[in-house]
């Protein structure tokens, strides 16, 4: 075997040990966050835990006024809101869903044209919608705020 196949196979060797290590490592820390934070409850409640996720990146992006994360961040909110409404159909939900709906809309336009004081007020909306929402169903299982 000449030295040149030999210093190649040496290079593969090593290139195959750290990819490995590479996938290792990165499947130890992703496990590590789920551990962190498992998804709990059915659908409806890990897309509430999602949602509330994006409210705070909502709420970051508006402080910071980062108009473009703001929007990204409004569009994957508005994306939980449609696949909770499958989830969650029943009139309460599809009533605040309208408000949500509309708040999401609102910041979005706003974002896109960097208007703060927009996007200030359809947060508040949102939080708003989000609020209602929850005391309906607080008040439906009789444990009334």
């Amino acid at each position: 075997m000449t030295i040149r196949k030999s210093v190649a196979l040496i290079l593969l060797a090593v290139g195959l040990v750290l990819g490995i290590g590479w996938a290792v490592i990165s499947v130890w820390r992703y496990a590590g966050k789920l551990d962190a934070g498992p998804p709990r409850g059915g659908p409806t409640e890990q897309l509430m835990v999602r949602k509330s996720t994006a409210m705070e990146h909502i709420t970051d992006s508006l402080v910071l006024g980062d108009f473009n994360a703001l929007a990204r961040a409004a569009r994957i909110m508005e994306s939980i809101g449609v696949h909770a409404a499958f989830y969650v159909s029943n009139d309460a939900y599809l009533e605040d869903g309208a408000q949500f709906r509309d708040a999401i809309e609102r910041i979005i336009k706003a974002a896109n044209e960097d208007d703060y004081e927009a996007a200030a007020v359809a947060h508040d909306a949102l939080t708003a919608s989000c609020i209602d929402c929850h005391r309906r169903v607080l008040n439906d299982r009789g444990r009334a705020p």
